[in-house]
């Protein structure tokens, strides 16, 4: 998708509210947004090989943590 000047000075100045915050595996090939047919500012992406979420993966959690509770996401969705 080409996302042009407008929608992105949207996103900056009413800032953003997804619907979803996804966990997906850090693959190139596919991009989360394009299989959900989605726009900038509609999914929160946190992505990490293996999809994996324990102490070892750093930030992952706090990711996703902030999508939930700051950006007010009301769904989590993890892809394997």
């Amino acid at each position: 998708k080409i996302v042009d000047t407008k929608v992105r000075h949207a996103l900056v100045q009413k800032g953003q509210r997804p619907l979803a915050a996804m966990l997906g595996c850090a693959d190139s090939r596919i991009p989360i947004d394009y299989v959900f047919d989605t726009n900038p500012g509609d999914l929160f992406v946190v992505r990490n090989a293996g999809s994996t979420c324990g102490a070892i993966a750093g930030g992952i959690i706090g990711s996703l943590e902030y999508g939930v509770g700051h950006l007010k996401t009301q769904l989590l969705v993890v892809l394997g």
